[in-house]
């Protein structure tokens, strides 16, 4: 799994590297020749962040990080406005025009991920063998399921 994550996380990469803003598009296509952007826009989405974040904290490989420090660099330069974030009409373009929108996953997911990649204490304030984060961002902790209702029984006839 761990290849997986790295093979995806670096070959994504790449994606930011080679366009001019350093921002990933929306959708690319692959063919017999490579990939080609089919959606340029950026919309501040958190799953790549995401995936550095579970990767650094897994490995402790602080390339991770300095991918995610790229990114965060890229959106503070070319997403970040007067008073909140937007989205980019096209990764293409320099400078790019931002669309005037800012996702509501934006605050609660991709830079939530951002604050974990570089927090050096995330993993004690939510170490990921205690915790799950669902489709939002949030931590949920694990439990153990039979237990639990085992618990549960105990209690009732109590």
């Amino acid at each position: 799994m761990l290849f997986i994550y790295f093979f995806y996380n670096s070959n994504l990469l790449q994606l930011y590297l080679e366009m001019p803003t350093h921002l990933a598009p929306e959708s690319i296509q692959f063919d017999e020749r490579g990939w080609e952007v089919k959606e340029p826009k950026y919309q501040l989405r958190p799953e790549t962040i995401e995936s550095l974040y579970l990767m650094f904290s897994v490995t402790s490989n602080e390339q991770y990080r300095d991918w995610g420090w790229l990114i965060f660099e890229a959106i503070q330069q070319h997403c970040r406005t007067e008073i909140a974030y937007s989205g980019i009409n096209d990764v293409r373009d320099i400078p790019p025009m931002q669309d005037n929108k800012m996702e509501s996953y934006v605050m609660a997911e991709t830079f939530k991920y951002l604050y974990l990649l570089f927090d050096d204490h995330a993993g004690s304030l939510i170490p990921l063998n205690e915790f799950v984060f669902n489709t939002e961002a949030h931590p949920i902790r694990k439990f153990n399921l039979t237990q639990s209702i085992k618990q549960w029984a105990a209690n009732k006839k109590a």
